[in-house]
């Protein structure tokens, strides 16, 4: 029979040697039970270290639309990463399609993607609920006061007044807004600002949990992490079952 102090001694040791892994797998377990409390699936991740245990390379903003000359003290640029819209470095909206244009037009900064217009009132930063857009969204003219925009239909002029879409004609030598190459530092900040493509803190945390994220190695450490568990409530079971009764002092 294993002598007690054994199964004590390695009761210790190896409690205490595992003890901060089991740490790590209790606390990523209860985040995914509550991964919709905490809307984990939801939650984009932009960390170059996570990147890097993905083999997924940072996505790269290199153009965008410049909304000014040099001399304009409002920000520059609008540019787009992933689904994400950012006017120079603050993020201020979401399109799922693609960026096709961005303009001043009077007191709006219009912001045109495939799939419908955002218009942002400056004097209040407050966007205004457009309906009924035409779809599959081209371009932005340039068109004097008016906001003009190219779509597979045809071009339509938006009322800032009546917020009405209508049909109108362009000349043959009608200009668009084309994106153009943003300041580098510009693109290293909105790189950084980036989220990873395809991941969210809910696959990383079960990706932790299972070991799967540091690859085989992660993997092999975790099931002996679960083997080392099941030895310990082996031998604090013996230990309980085996203790000694004290004798009463006389």
């Amino acid at each position: 029979m294993l002598k007690i102090e054994k199964v004590r001694y390695f009761h210790k040791w190896v409690g205490s040697l595992i003890a901060i892994f089991v740490c790590f797998l209790t606390a990523s377990g209860i985040l995914l039970n509550h991964s919709s409390y905490f809307n984990l699936y939801k939650k984009p991740i932009y960390s170059d270290l996570i990147a890097s245990l993905y083999n997924i390379p940072r996505m790269e903003v290199k153009h965008g639309y410049s909304l000014g000359d040099s001399e304009n003290a409002e920000p520059k640029w609008i540019s787009q990463s992933g689904q994400y819209i950012f006017l120079e470095t603050v993020q201020i909206a979401k399109c799922s399609g693609k960026l096709v244009g961005a303009r001043y037009v009077s007191q709006y900064l219009a912001i045109l993607c495939e799939d419908k217009m955002l218009l942002l009132n400056r004097k209040d930063n407050h966007f205004e609920q457009l309906f009924n857009n035409p779809k599959n969204l081209k371009s932005i003219l340039l068109n004097g006061a008016h906001l003009d925009i190219q779509t597979e239909e045809g071009f339509k002029r938006f009322d800032l007044s009546t917020y009405q879409w209508a049909s109108t004609h362009v000349d043959h030598n009608y200009e668009t807004i084309n994106a153009q190459e943003m300041p580098r530092e510009l693109q290293l900040k909105l790189k950084e600002l980036s989220p990873i493509l395809g991941l969210h803190w809910e696959r990383v945390l079960l990706d932790f949990h299972s070991g799967r994220l540091f690859g085989k190695a992660g993997v092999y450490l975790v099931d002996l992490v679960g083997v080392l568990i099941i030895l310990l409530s082996m031998s604090g079971l013996f230990m309980a079952l085996n203790r000694k009764k004290k004798k009463p002092q006389i």
